[in-house]
């Protein structure tokens, strides 16, 4: 007759393992689940020439309004109605030198939480003279228009703004 395998000498060692009883509880502690409210808070307003921004040069004349003469990369969201009116604007990150976090998560959060339709992104190139997008700056466009595709808010543009003038990523064909 076939010895059982798992009564072999051979497992024995490991069965020894498995005699050890561990109590098991029957009923699991409660959990404390926080109850939260999340809103847009307006912190401070600026005027805004335009009524609507209708072309990346309109919007790139805003962007200059919010890039001073900064050290590290800025990356701004203006949040837009469905005719293109300005309804809020975010800075979204502060990054180095030479690169910024562009969350996509972070951006639609308060595109949604603003019922804003569109977003324009701006960042900045504070090393001056290079305006062209790194393919960091491809990647991420590319990454946050395929989320606003998912939510149905409207990657309308991402200027960037240096000091020597400003680019489209729509006007280059990344949008």
């Amino acid at each position: 007759m076939e010895e059982n395998s798992y009564e072999s000498e051979k497992y024995m060692s490991l069965r020894k393992f498995t005699d050890i009883k561990i109590p098991i509880e029957t009923e699991l502690p409660r959990k404390r689940i926080q109850i939260v409210e999340t809103r847009v808070v307006r912190k401070t307003s600026i005027l805004y020439d335009r009524r609507t921004i209708s072309n990346p040069a309109y919007a790139a004349d805003l962007g200059k309004e919010l890039f001073e003469e900064y050290d590290k990369e800025y990356v701004y969201a203006v949040y837009v109605t469905a005719r293109c009116e300005p309804i809020a604007i975010e800075l979204v990150s502060i990054g180095t030198l030479d690169s910024a976090i562009m969350s996509s998560r972070d951006i639609l959060k308060t595109a949604l939480l603003c019922g804003a339709q569109g977003v324009i992104v701006y960042h900045n190139h504070p090393s001056g003279g290079n305006i062209n997008a790194s393919q960091q700056d491809i990647n991420s466009t590319k990454r946050l228009n395929e989320a606003c595709n998912l939510l149905g808010v409207k990657l309308i543009d991402h200027i960037i703004i240096s000091d020597i003038g400003y680019i489209s990523l729509k006007e280059q064909g990344i949008i």
